[in-house]
């Protein structure tokens, strides 16, 4: 072989590396197919009961009493027979056992050790059965045993908004577009002491206001981690080595936010807040091939908003169950988007006292919430329901 040809060789294989590096995180589109999901599509006798959809439906009234009362939950994670449960509203980590009796809290409000000054957010690390509480205020991870004792507490880099592990040595967090490098999502080591990545750049221009209570969204699977940019209607894919891909695009026709303005985030509150487009809630869960989603619409019941509502969507089979071929709505409505799962792959939703109450005179009653709410009337604690479907 003539020393010319061979050095063509070479540099062909050069560019070929090169080419193949590039943008070395976003996975092949030829190993990915987009998932589309086109909400309010289905066909008139395709009508089916929610409560036939879900399986396995069971419910775990929450023990209320002085220490254990509840504003609202943003999270479950269940650990054996416990429930770790994130009331959002009162800072607060609380456990219960599988029946719902209360056992204690994770932490408290304070400037002392193993104390903190906010609670944005929490998970549960896997591999060594700890309780991880995210304080964005301070930039801190505390660490704490499954029983509540403070272990360690770590200093982050970066202001955190939420958190997540990532199969057993990882932690992502979702900065909410507060970050000086221009990276949504980090991804840490197990030690919380070095970014191993870094993903989803946004403009060094932007003015982020805070939208994660309402839209975009980070929750583990068994991938690695489901990632969503607030106001965006994709849904995607991280993998446990980094790469990231669009798995879900959930498509609401002509009332949804156009992702070319998705940074437009001041814009699409006023549209949100006047109920003016449809969009991806901040919540959903995915458990093998079922995929469960909130999701709000532009429409009210008797001139007031209506709650947020679930998608219920199978992978394998292609079926989707929304507001458009879901009966019982009263049942429908109850549902919260789902918190969390469980490790024995139930969907975690909430059901609250003050929202039946509520859809009383506005829905056809059923039994099944007649009786259960009778015995968990308003005052009392939120109610967890577990599912399949």
């Amino acid at each position: 072989m003539s020393k010319l040809k061979l050095q063509y060789i070479l540099l062909i294989l050069l560019i070929s590396s090169l080419l193949s590096n590039c943008d070395s995180n976003v996975e092949s589109k030829s190993h990915t197919e987009l998932i589309r999901i086109k909400i309010g599509s289905n066909e008139r006798d395709q009508k089916k009961d929610i409560l036939n959809i879900l399986q396995d439906l069971s419910f775990i009234p929450l023990e209320t009493n002085s220490e254990s009362l509840i504003r609202r939950i943003a999270k479950v994670e269940n650990v054996e027979d416990r429930l770790y449960i994130h009331d959002q509203m009162n800072d607060a980590i609380l456990v219960f056992d599988i029946d719902g009796t209360f056992l204690h809290k994770i932490g408290s409000i304070g400037a002392g050790p193993g104390e903190f000054i906010d609670l944005q957010d929490f998970c549960i690390d896997r591999s060594s059965n700890e309780v991880l509480i995210l304080s964005t205020g301070k930039r801190q991870v505390l660490r704490y045993s499954l029983d509540g004792i403070h272990l360690e507490t770590s200093n982050l880099p970066f202001q955190s908004w939420s958190i997540n592990q990532m199969g057993t040595n990882y932690y992502a967090h979702n900065v909410g577009y507060f970050d000086d490098q221009n990276t949504n999502l980090k991804i840490m080591g197990s030690n919380h002491e070095n970014i191993v990545n870094s993903l989803f750049e946004f403009p060094s221009s932007l003015h982020a206001i805070g939208l994660l209570a309402l839209t975009g969204n980070i929750t583990s699977n068994n991938e690695g981690l489901l990632y969503s940019d607030q106001t965006s209607s994709y849904i995607h894919q991280v993998t446990l080595n980094g790469k990231h891909y669009p798995k879900y695009f959930i498509d609401f026709g002509d009332s949804f936010w156009p992702e070319e303005e998705r940074y437009e985030f001041e814009a699409f509150f006023r549209k949100a807040q006047n109920r003016e487009l449809n969009f991806l809630s901040n919540s959903y869960e995915e458990i093998e091939d079922k995929l469960v989603f909130g999701y709000t619409i532009k429409s009210t019941i008797n001139g007031k908003p209506t709650p947020l509502l679930n998608a219920f969507y199978n992978r394998s089979t292609k079926q989707l169950f929304d507001h458009t071929n879901i009966i019982n709505n009263m049942s429908y409505v109850l549902l919260s988007p789902p918190v969390g799962v469980m490790e024995n792959s139930y969907f975690i939703s909430i059901l609250y006292s003050e929202s039946y109450d509520y859809f009383l005179d506005k829905y056809e009653n059923d039994p099944l919430w007649e009786e259960l709410f009778s015995s968990n009337p308003i005052g009392s604690n939120p109610i967890v329901c577990l599912f399949k479907f």
